[in-house]
């Protein structure tokens, strides 16, 4: 029987959803399930048929949820413990990496597994082609300098050259793999608006728990990074995700840091991120006193961690 599921959440992909179930079936055969979660696409494209022809599980969304949501969806639905999360334009370029990341998640029940990111783009011909010329990266960082404003970073230091699976601080990529189990106890990204922070959310609540985010180097997933989105992201709803983030698990100087910073650079957007927080005032301490009984590690550890690398990365 299969033990991954991989799970694709999408927006106005187009012909690139194709392509990514195409080289997934290419590269896995039928040894994984593909759940397709369309997320009220609008540009016409035919998705449905793309799902059967290549045997996936094919949900639609009339009205627009969220990846957040859609991804929680998603594992929820996933007919094997073992899932994979995948954004719709990305590629692998090895056979095995099904195998390779079902092995580690037998490994380690309480860890998130992010894939080695590598950059691809589309030659003359339309061909996939791995960039060469881009720096390797080792997962990411949360940078909480001022300027940062808990954007997730690219770090670009190996933490252990002679391991191919090594801890990192932040997951990046859109490669994520893990259980049900130890996700739905984690709350999985429950609270999270449409888009952004995704990555902060669930790596924090990891770390906090106890587990640990990891780095696949040996499994790479090709992702096409494109300078703009096929679909409108919303300001309030990535400013909101910062402030659930900073409200939810960030020290009294660092969360008013956040906070400071966007009431001086856009006040009005800022009033209405505080408005929609205080509406949510009684899920937000509902998270908060569940959080209390999960976590195991302090969030001092945690930001120290991210503090080093932020170090190192300014000395480069």
């Amino acid at each position: 029987m299969n033990e991954l599921t991989v799970i694709i959440p999408f927006l106005n992909e187009g012909e690139e959803i194709y392509n990514t179930v195409k080289n997934l079936r290419e590269t896995a055969g039928d040894k994984i399930n593909i759940i397709l979660i369309n997320d009220a696409s609008e540009d016409g494209f035919d998705y449905e048929t793309v799902a059967n022809e290549f045997a996936t599980t094919y949900i639609y969304h009339p009205e627009r949820r969220g990846v957040a949501a859609s991804r929680d969806e998603g594992i929820d639905l996933s007919p094997t413990e073992f899932f994979l999360l995948l954004d719709g334009h990305m590629r692998f370029f090895q056979t095995d990496w099904g195998e390779l990341i079902v092995a580690e998640l037998h490994k380690d029940k309480r860890a998130l597994f992010c894939c080695q990111s590598i950059s691809f783009k589309k030659d003359e011909n339309g061909n996939d082609v791995i960039e060469t010329n881009r720096a390797t990266t080792y997962g990411a960082y949360i940078d909480l300098s001022r300027d940062g404003d808990l954007q997730a970073k690219w770090n670009t230091k190996d933490p252990d050259p002679g391991e191919n699976v090594v801890d990192i601080v932040c997951l990046l990529g859109a490669a994520y793999a893990s259980n049900k189990s130890y996700w739905k106890y984690l709350g999985g990204l429950k609270g999270l608006r449409a888009y952004g922070l995704d990555e902060q959310f669930i790596s924090m609540k990891v770390w906090m728990e106890g587990g640990r985010c990891r780095l696949l180097k040996h499994v790479e997933a090709g992702h096409l990074y494109r300078n703009s989105f096929p679909y409108k992201t919303e300001d309030i709803d990535l400013l909101y995700n910062k402030f659930l983030v900073a409200e939810l698990f960030l020290p009294r100087e660092e969360k008013y840091q956040v906070f400071e910073f966007w009431e001086k650079q856009i006040p009005a957007l800022y009033k209405q991120a505080i408005e929609k927080l205080v509406e949510d005032r009684l899920f937000i301490r509902e998270q908060s006193s569940y959080y209390l009984t999960i976590f195991n590690c302090s969030i001092n550890d945690y930001l120290s961690m991210n503090r080093d690398i932020l170090k190192y990365m300014s000395n480069q």
